[in-house]
């Protein structure tokens, strides 16, 4: 999941937020602010590393169910993934940037 300052609303010249009908103006005629790549570093390492799943407001439960198989599947095989890691690592040429 990207971070919220990324997402559309928040980069848009004039967001897509409705009320009553009437598109939503900022408060005071203040200016619209947007943010750039960087502008936040710690929130973007954080969602560059974090696992985001959707929102269920209504879930079904075999849908839950297969996430928990995999999770579970993943953490079993935990080590046998470090390892594959370290080794695809190991194996890739170093880039100079």
């Amino acid at each position: 999941m990207p971070p919220l300052h990324t997402t559309p609303i928040f980069q848009d010249e004039r967001p897509p937020l409705i009320s009553h009908g009437v598109p939503e103006t900022l408060a005071s005629g203040a200016e619209r602010r947007t943010y750039e790549p960087g502008s936040f570093p710690s929130s973007e390492a954080y969602a560059a590393r974090v696992l985001a799943l959707p929102a269920y407001t209504d879930p079904v439960r075999d849908v839950l169910d297969s996430f928990v198989a995999a999770f579970a599947k993943v953490a079993e095989r935990a080590d046998d993934l470090h390892r594959y890691a370290a080794e695809r690592a190991a194996a890739s040429p170093v880039r100079a940037g």
